[in-house]
């Protein structure tokens, strides 16, 4: 949305929904005039839309729009069907690898940081964030993780505009987006489990206000929902799930999203309620997103795999949260689940997030997680402000440029 700094505020949804069916009009209308008919489907640019987009495409005569969602296209939803753009001239193998409907989920090394830390001390003021890029710049991970909502003296305070909170910067926009397309590295919210609770006199609305504003606030690539009794709830609820065990092995957030819909429309337990519509709401703005679920290591050493399969019905990726500690006994703990996991293929859909870290023995511990077949992880905090841990120490195990698996002969 465009902001005007005349008047410190951006525009308006009706504002916004003016400019964008003006322009999509005065484009219909310039086809008419030169070519002698208008145009029925749209090619977004980048393909990047929304919910409101969708609607004003086809109030202007385009009922049909085509997107960049990297997954396989469905000419049910005519609305928004996926497409793939080659680059670089592909070969026939890399054409059909591209293009094949079993797609894996990628491979996700990545660290978490404290947003307090990318607040700016002085105001029109670049300091902490220009650290912050080179810090994503050096380390290469796939994905960095912040939080939309900080602790100022025991009050939640907001990196965007919203009714519900007190603004701390406005800053979720621009480090979403700098990050991905300066930085390299996709952008996961998390969402602690707080933000789905109604404070005293707060209604479902407002709630979900907040989580739709979020969504106009943040390009980013996906939420990681800490939420407990919500999966809980849904392993009370859900005992099995009617789709075939070998459709989880692929990777579309949309199946995801519709079985979470599916759930709000049939009705569920209220902690799982508040949770899917927030996430909807959010998702009006930005439809194509991985949802990740957080487990600690002990609820995770107890599930069976048919519970995980349950999760992975709602949601993209689990996220398994634990100490260092924790994780370097791991392997007689749960090795024979890790095992089991692999042969179904859930392995690629769960990550391991070490906390506590100790930024010496934290190397270690990466270097390890491949032996127990692992494939993703992560730390939390990445402390960029001092350069801990050791840039050069975690490298090698969280860069793309770099092969963090132990070469078997």
């Amino acid at each position: 949305r465009i902001y005007d700094p005349a008047t410190s505020a951006y525009e308006t949804t009706p504002q916004y929904e003016r400019r964008i069916y003006s322009d999509l009009q005065a484009g219909s209308d310039l086809m008419l005039q030169h070519l002698g008919f208008r145009p029925r489907v749209l090619v977004w640019p980048f393909g990047r839309y929304n919910a409101t987009t969708l609607k004003l495409a086809a109030q202007a005569g385009m009922p049909t729009t085509l997107t960049l969602n990297p997954v396989p296209a469905n000419t049910d939803q005519p609305q928004a069907i996926n497409r793939f753009y080659p680059t670089s001239n592909p070969d026939l193998m890399q054409f059909r690898s591209d293009i094949k409907s079993n797609i894996q989920p990628p491979v996700n090394h990545f660290f978490r940081v404290n947003s307090q830390d990318l607040l700016e001390p002085r105001e029109n003021k670049e300091e902490h964030f220009s650290l912050f890029l080179d810090r994503v710049k050096d380390l290469d991970p796939n994905t960095v993780v912040i939080d939309p909502v900080v602790e100022d003296q025991g009050i939640r305070k907001a990196l965007f505009i919203n009714s519900r909170f007190p603004l701390a910067q406005d800053r979720l926009n621009r480090l979403s987006w700098h990050t991905s397309k300066r930085g390299g590295a996709d952008v996961f919210l998390w969402l602690s489990s707080p933000l789905f609770v109604r404070s005293p006199g707060e209604t479902e609305d407002s709630v979900e206000q907040f989580f739709y504003d979020m969504g106009k606030s943040s390009p980013g690539k996906g939420l990681v929902i800490d939420r407990p009794e919500m999966i809980q709830a849904l392993l009370d609820r859900q005992q099995s799930i009617a789709d075939p065990q070998e459709k989880l092995g692929y990777w579309n957030p949309d199946r995801q999203r519709s079985a979470r819909q599916a759930l709000i429309r049939d009705g569920g337990s209220p902690q799982t309620l508040s949770v899917f519509k927030a996430l909807e709401a959010f998702q009006q703005w930005q439809p194509f997103q991985d949802i990740v679920a957080v487990l600690s290591i002990d609820q995770f050493r107890t599930m069976e795999i048919r519970q995980i399969r349950t999760l992975l019905h709602f949601f993209d990726f689990l996220l398994i949260q634990g100490t260092e500690s924790e994780l370097r006994s791991a392997d007689n703990l749960f090795g024979q689940q890790l095992n089991a996991l692999r042969s179904t293929n859930y392995i690629h859909k769960c990550s391991f997030l070490l906390t506590d870290i100790q930024p010496d023995s934290l190397p270690q511990t990466l270097h390890n997680l491949p032996t127990m077949n692992i494939i993703n992880w992560g730390y939390q905090y990445d402390q960029f402000l001092q350069g801990i841990p050791e840039a050069d120490s975690v490298r090698p195990l969280l860069s793309k440029r770099g092969f963090p698996y132990p070469l078997r002969h």
